[in-house]
């Protein structure tokens, strides 16, 4: 399951990259940063205190965290991923819930249903993957 979840992300970026591509958004993007490390230099050790999958950062300052997720996700690491995204970016930020689902429609197991209730009601966004060109498309012309 672990090795879904490094493929998910994969294809997250690769799906980015062409939304980006397709529609004319490279105006919009100061740059798109996989696996992001946040380390704490108030630790002793500096270690890593979180980890982004994916980050987009506009030319308006807004940062679009995307969290890909091929399996369960509780309420607690969804509300983590709120707050993660708000203590790095304010209210410039947004936290969005990518699943390996297609479409709404589209069924895959209970664990991903639950993983987007749990996104639902931490105020995190679900986009699916084939609606990831126009979604960000949107987005980024709004920003």
């Amino acid at each position: 399951r672990k090795v879904f979840g490094y493929i998910l992300e994969e294809i997250l970026i690769y799906l980015l990259l062409k939304g980006i591509k397709e529609n004319d958004l490279k105006i919009h993007i100061a740059g798109l940063y996989p696996s992001v490390k946040i380390t704490a230099d108030y630790y002793k050790n500096n270690t890593s205190v979180d980890e982004f999958d994916t980050l987009i950062l506009t030319k308006t300052g807004q940062i679009i965290n995307f969290e890909a997720k091929s399996g369960g996700m509780t309420s607690d690491v969804a509300k983590s991923t709120n707050y993660s995204t708000y203590a790095i970016a304010g209210v410039y930020g947004l936290p969005i819930l990518i699943t390996p689902k297609i479409d709404k429609t589209d069924s895959i197991t209970d664990k991903i249903r639950d993983s987007i209730s749990a996104a639902e009601r931490a105020n995190l966004e679900t986009w699916y993957l084939n609606e990831m060109g126009e979604n960000l498309k949107n987005k980024l012309q709004k920003a």
